[in-house]
């Protein structure tokens, strides 16, 4: 398995945990893909890209990620 390069100082950082599909992602996750997409899109989770269009997400990371936000929302109220 290729495990992407990521660049130091940036956003994500790979824990080399399995790389998910958007489909893996959604189903992880119970909501659809374009719901992961967007997601990602709002920086909400970590998206790497394997070439110039296929997107991946770090298992890991992504459930980490939720856990921060929703633990930020709990704290809001």
């Amino acid at each position: 398995m290729h495990t992407p390069e990521v660049m130091p100082g940036s956003e994500t950082e790979c824990t080399c945990s399995p790389l998910l599909t958007p489909g893996e992602v959604a189903r992880l996750l119970r909501v659809s893909s374009r719901t992961v997409r967007r997601l990602a899109r709002k920086g909400l989770i970590p998206q790497l890209r394997v070439g110039s269009r296929t997107p991946r997400y770090d298992r890991a990371a992504v459930l980490a990620a939720l856990q921060r936000k929703e633990a930020h929302d709990d704290n809001a109220d």
